[in-house]
């Protein structure tokens, strides 16, 4: 419902949006549909909304990325990283985790 919301929001709007779900946002990234959602919302943000989001999304990138759904989501949401403000700020987080992310790959790849 919500989804369909975005698109035609106003700038306030998608504040009080991004408000409500920063507390939520591991959850969201986590869940088959919220996933779609927050998509959406970072499709229609201003860049200054897009920092916000993204600034609160970074530190939640090693959690995460240990659950199927979620290297999903990341995939999603790393696709529409745009500048080099925002490609800054995803490059330092996966240097920062790049050993728990390798770790976390190479529990998926080891055989039963």
């Amino acid at each position: 419902m919500i989804q369909q919301f975005i698109p035609k929001a106003t700038s306030t709007e998608i504040d009080a949006i991004i408000s409500e779900l920063i507390p939520a946002l591991q959850d969201i990234m986590l869940d088959p549909y919220s996933n779609y959602m927050l998509t959406t919302l970072l499709q229609h943000s201003l860049p200054e909304q897009r920092a916000s989001l993204f600034k609160n999304i970074v530190p939640l990138i090693p959690s995460v990325a240990r659950h199927k759904k979620g290297t999903h989501s990341l995939q999603s949401i790393v696709g529409l990283v745009k500048g080099n403000e925002e490609e800054e700020l995803f490059e330092q987080s996966l240097h920062d985790c790049a050993l728990t992310l390798a770790k976390v790959l190479s529990i998926y790849q080891s055989p039963l």
